[in-house]
């Protein structure tokens, strides 16, 4: 390589990365800046980056999702998907012979579920809305988190505040089985401080955890709560709820109960 060649991939590289670097602060500071609610919509509009395709939506369970899924749903059992998204898992579920409805703080993913659903030839009632506020009338055996959606309610308190929403719609003996992404020790340090400044500077209503991932992302802001050893538990805890099975690996899956 010529010397001007790379003198420009020097510049280059280091440009890029100090651009990097600057939309990842800029993404922090900007959801530093939104109140927890405003940060659930920003969030909530990248729905369509976990699936539209219809051989996708189609396609039903991942294997670890039957794997985990069938050890405690029951033939009667009545289930609310969480987070329902374009219908997949749903789909997956209505088709092994359960009882699904869905809920989905997009209108438009809804629209996109009930169309893969008729196409799948199955039948299911949708609510539009979040858990912690949406008017639910019955009560269901089990609530299922879909795939990581816990994880990316942003705020502690708006997770505890949904395990609590659900809890209190669980029949008699019911189940809520959720997924979650974990992580070990990390230094997001300057990001996180930046975000804690602007919300203290705009009075919002939440404050960033060290181990909450924020970016920008197609559709929306991506929010990311990755949890350490412990988290989970404390969660459950403060809404509750019973850990009645857990298992970490790569990532999180646990089974709480109604104390």
């Amino acid at each position: 390589m010529s010397a001007w060649r790379w003198g420009v991939y020097r510049v280059s590289y280091y440009v890029g990365r100090g651009l990097i670097r600057a939309a990842r602060l800029l993404a922090y500071a900007t959801a530093g800046v939104l109140t927890r609610k405003e940060l659930g919509r920003a969030a909530a509009g990248r729905w369509s980056d976990f699936g539209i395709d219809e051989t996708y939506v189609l396609s039903g369970l991942f294997t670890w999702e039957e794997n985990f899924y069938f050890r405690f749903l029951k033939p009667d059992d009545h289930v609310l998907i969480v987070g329902a998204g374009s219908g997949r898992d749903l789909i997956g579920l209505r088709r092994a012979g359960y009882r699904v409805d869905g809920l989905e703080p997009s209108a438009t993913a809804v629209t996109l579920a009930r169309t893969m659903c008729a196409k799948a030839g199955v039948e299911a009632d949708f609510h539009v809305g979040w858990i912690e506020t949406t008017s639910i009338t019955e009560k269901y055996d089990v609530f299922i988190f879909s795939w990581y959606c816990y994880s990316y309610i942003p705020d502690r308190a708006t997770r505890i505040g949904a395990l609590r929403a659900a809890s209190r719609h669980l029949a008699p003996g019911g189940r809520i089985i959720l997924s979650y992404t974990v992580t070990e020790p990390v230094t997001r340090y300057l990001p996180r401080a930046v975000a804690a400044r602007v919300g203290r500077l705009a009075g919002v209503d939440w404050t960033p955890l060290p181990t909450d991932v924020i970016m920008f992302e197609h559709g929306g802001l991506h929010f990311e709560h990755q949890f350490l050893p412990g988290e989970i538990e404390y969660e459950a805890q403060s809404a509750g709820l019973t850990i009645a099975a857990h298992q970490v690996g790569d990532d999180g899956l646990i089974m709480l109960m109604a104390d």
